[in-house]
């Protein structure tokens, strides 16, 4: 009986992203998917997406290993239609910014909600929320949900893991410096 309820449970992660910003939530839900499908084998995992053209060929080209479902950024209604059909166990929600109107949607229609959260934000009505940045303070725990705070929580791909244990010793004076930030526009 357990084998045949593992079977039947579905796993849905939703990212929202596009060429102008977000791809970052696409990729980590496509890492969160592959380690899940290492450790539950037998459950059913679908990554649904909201974005642009870009995205869709994306997920097109990189042919994950779990079903994908691909929505316009303008197809909410059928965005929840498909939730409401398929009623998943968990969903996991991957996007900056997560509306109360979204979180009730997405509540509405699975077991368990899970909000991955880059800005801190605090987050009623979801099951647990993640936040893996190095912030000077986390989200307050709203209600009955639980957290999960600080870069402990980065999803990292395989290889850039076994890249992490090699560490390098640092130097007192600098020779190169790179400087990467976040965040992207069009404009």
């Amino acid at each position: 009986l357990k084998e045949q309820h593992l079977m039947t449970e579905v796993i849905y992660l939703r990212a929202k992203g596009g060429r102008a910003y977000g791809w970052g939530h696409v990729r980590r839900v496509l890492v969160l998917a592959g380690e899940l499908r290492k450790q539950c084998n037998q459950v059913r995992l679908i990554i649904g997406v909201l974005g642009d053209e870009g995205v869709r060929a994306y997920l097109k080209s990189v042919k994950p290993f779990v079903e994908v479902v691909s929505f316009l950024e303008n197809e909410d209604d059928d965005q929840e239609r498909y939730l409401r059909d398929l009623r998943p166990d968990i969903t996991v929600v991957d996007q900056l910014r997560v509306s109360p109107i979204e979180i009730s949607m997405v509540r509405d229609c699975s077991g368990k909600v899970v909000v991955f959260n880059d800005l801190g934000l605090p987050y009623a009505g979801v099951d647990l929320v993640v936040c893996p940045q190095l912030l000077p303070i986390y989200p307050e725990i709203v209600g009955d949900n639980r957290g999960l705070f600080g870069p402990t929580y980065f999803l990292l791909t395989g290889k850039l893991r076994k890249r992490v244990v090699q560490k390098k010793p640092i130097r007192e004076v600098a020779r190169r410096i790179l400087v990467v930030l976040g965040g992207s526009t069009t404009r």
